[in-house]
């Protein structure tokens, strides 16, 4: 027992399996082109401009990009997804020239073109698609994409109104209404930049990002629950990461990421009661949050709660099926309620989704040991210090 505790608690809390994908041929840089265009309100800059003008033709390239790149790992039969590669590709688009050109229309108004020409390395979008963390690299993308298309619909609505407005203190309010959706987008654009300046591992500067994102915008969510995030798993300052879950609950307490990342920082200060509150909140909140209940079945585990963290393991397995974390942590579980045969069968399946794990040889051969096959036993711990594993 005491051996898969220690075991137990060598596991992170939240796991990252790298995903491992054969290399390309060859790098290759690929060139890609792209041209966006805003046209301004008069209450608007031309700085402000310049900068949606110049985010339409990042989208535009970086939709060439991850148009090539999907063609280019077909070739090569890889197994990925289209957002994936179009999140990593916005992270590895390397803008080598820019310019920005004004037009006057008939009515005065005034609309900035943005044209760039940017390159995409395939090394370093095979590099970024064999990331254990892709899917939340993808998962921040698709959010910063729908806050960027949420602006721009509340824009076009506020400049409907100012064609409209009846009266000076009306386009006043407008004006005003205009400035906040604003800086909503500079605090989104911070938002963006810290995101690639974390993909890149300059944590630091993101960490300043982040910041600078929440000053121009107070309440929006996606800079604290990032900054929580990097201030957590690779700065590990949870007391900070704490103070900004907690404004993120305050934001958005119906949330299930927001709840589960406060659950995660409480467990890690050693609140345990909390931590299971929080990972309940989320579970309530989406009952298919398969890592909630692998996270929620771990503080069980802790608190000697072995049925309830059983039922939490098998329920994560269930929607899991592709984790072997969650199977090696369920074969824990059955080992110290000695259980040896679902203990096998567990760890079985985790072998089968990690075969080259040495932990899960080594857990194998303690159930071995148990069943009283010696032999088995001796195969695994051989197998276990043959990957690098002595317990």
């Amino acid at each position: 027992m005491n051996q898969l505790r220690k075991l137990f608690r060598a596991l992170p809390l939240a796991a990252l399996l790298a995903t491992t994908l054969p290399g390309l041929a060859a790098a290759e840089i690929v060139q890609v082109k792209g041209t966006g265009q805003y046209t301004m309100s008069k209450y608007e800059t031309v700085d402000i401009a310049q900068q949606r003008a110049l985010k339409e033709a990042e989208r535009q390239a970086v939709e060439q990009a991850g148009v090539y790149i999907e063609s280019y790992t077909k070739t090569k039969d890889l197994q990925v997804v289209a957002d994936e590669i179009t999140a990593v590709a916005s992270n590895i688009l390397k803008i080598q020239d820019k310019k920005f050109e004004n037009s006057l229309d008939q009515a005065g108004n005034i609309t900035v073109i943005a044209s760039i020409q940017a390159s995409v390395d395939t090394d370093a979008a095979v590099q970024g698609l064999r990331r254990g963390d892709v899917g939340e690299i993808t998962d921040k993308y698709n959010k910063l994409q729908a806050e960027y298309e949420a602006q721009a619909a509340e824009l076009r609505a506020l400049k409907e109104k100012m064609n409209t407005a009846a009266s000076p203190q009306e386009e006043q309010a407008i004006q005003a209404e205009v400035q906040a959706v604003d800086n909503t987008f500079q605090a989104v654009e911070k938002n963006s930049a810290a995101i690639r300046a974390e993909y890149e591992g300059r944590f630091d500067e993101a960490l300043s990002l982040y910041g600078e994102a929440i000053r121009l915008n107070p309440n929006a969510l996606e800079p604290r629950v990032n900054r929580s995030r990097l201030l957590m798993m690779v700065k590990g300052q949870p007391q900070a990461a704490l103070e900004d879950c907690n404004v993120a609950v305050r934001l958005a307490p119906n949330n299930p990421l927001v709840r589960y990342n406060r659950g995660y920082v409480y467990w890690q200060l050693g609140r345990g009661e909390e931590s299971i509150a929080e990972f309940d909140a989320a579970i309530r909140l989406n009952p298919n949050y398969g890592e909630a209940y692998s996270n929620r079945g771990y503080a069980h585990y802790h608190r000697q709660e072995l049925v309830l963290a059983r039922q939490d393991f098998e329920k994560a397995a269930s929607l899991l099926p592709t984790n072997p974390d969650v199977f090696i942590k369920l074969g824990v579980v059955c080992y110290a309620q000695k259980d040896f045969q679902a203990a096998l069968q567990a760890i079985n399946q985790a072998i089968a989704l990690a075969p080259n794990n040495g932990m899960c040889y080594y857990n194998r051969a303690l159930v071995y040991q148990q069943l009283g096959n010696a032999a088995a036993a001796a195969a695994d711990w051989q197998r276990a210090q043959a990957l690098g594993y002595a317990g």
